[in-house]
């Protein structure tokens, strides 16, 4: 059994951490990176984060390929509907890393 957990660091460049991560307990890690210079990077880092994270908790396994980029694509959405809605947020962007270790 492996022993798992998540850590993020503002590092020496910018003055916040615009990066998040998660473990999802049946067998998942989520690292995000929010876009550094740009609007809001710290929202979408969540947003991505907590989206994946409830959307495979609520999915059985085993999971494939098509449920994590659904996860990752409704993140997407939920991140462009944040955008949208508060002007301090757009052009909020992260990237995005799913391990599947189930």
């Amino acid at each position: 059994m492996a022993k798992t957990f998540a850590y993020t660091d503002v590092g020496q460049v910018r003055p916040t951490n615009e990066d998040a991560a998660a473990i999802v307990p049946q067998g998942c890690a989520i690292v995000a990176d929010g876009m550094g210079g740009y609007a809001a990077g710290e929202v979408a880092s969540s947003l991505l984060v907590e989206t994946v994270k409830q959307v495979l908790t609520q999915t059985p396994q085993p999971w494939d390929e098509e449920v994590l980029r659904g996860a990752i694509e409704e993140a997407n959405t939920a991140i462009l509907n944040e955008a949208a809605k508060t002007p301090a947020c757009e052009g909020m962007g992260t990237t995005a890393t799913l391990v599947d270790y189930s």
